[in-house]
C-alpha cells in the first residue's frame, strides 16, 4: 500500500474529493481506496450511498477521463438485466457478462447464478477454435472450386 495519510477533514465523493486528492496524498485509484478503508476502517472521503465503488469509479472518471471505452453499470440496470435473465435462461452458470467493475457479476451472484470469469485461456480456445474453422472453411471452399472447375 502506499503511504496515504489518514485525514481529519473529509472532502465529498461527489464534487470535491477528486479534485484536490492529489494534492494531499490522498488515495487515488479505486485499490489505493479499498486499501485505505481495510487499513483506516473508514474511507478517505464523506459518503452516504450503498455502493461506494461504483460511485468513485464514476465521480473518478469526471476528473481523470474515460480511458479503453470504459462505461459503467448502474445498480438499477444491473437489477433488471439479472430479472431478464431470470425470466428467459434457465442455466445458473454464466460466464461474467462483463470485463468491468463487477456491478453485473454481483447481482448475478446475489440472484443466485454460479459466476465464472471470462478468463485469458478461454478467449485463447476460442480463438484457436475460430482459426480451425477458417481453415476448414478455406479446405472446403477449394474443394468447391476444384468441383465446380470440373463440373465446366
Amino acid at each position: 500500500m502506499t503511504n496515504k495519510v489518514k485525514r481529519t477533514k473529509k472532502y465529498q465523493l461527489h464534487g470535491s474529493y477528486f479534485k484536490c486528492n492529489r494534492m494531499l496524498n490522498l488515495p487515488d485509484t479505486i485499490l489505493e481506496i479499498a486499501e485505505y478503508e481495510k487499513a483506516n476502517g473508514e474511507l478517505p472521503f464523506a459518503y452516504s450511498g450503498s455502493n461506494w465503488m461504483y460511485d468513485a469509479f464514476c465521480e473518478r472518471q469526471k476528473y481523470r477521463g474515460v480511458y479503453r471505452s470504459q462505461f459503467l453499470t448502474p445498480d438499477d440496470t444491473a437489477y433488471r438485466m439479472i430479472q431478464l435473465a431470470k425470466t428467459y435462461f434457465q442455466d445458473r452458470y454464466v460466464l461474467t457478462p462483463c470485463c468491468g467493475t463487477g456491478q453485473i457479476s454481483k447481482e448475478l451472484h446475489k440472484a443466485g447464478y454460479a459466476v465464472n470469469p471470462f478468463c485469458r485461456c478461454l478467449i485463447v480456445s476460442i480463438m484457436r477454435y475460430s482459426i480451425e474453422i477458417q481453415q476448414i472453411t478455406k479446405t472446403i471452399s477449394r474443394n468447391l472450386l476444384i468441383l465446380t472447375h470440373k463440373k465446366c
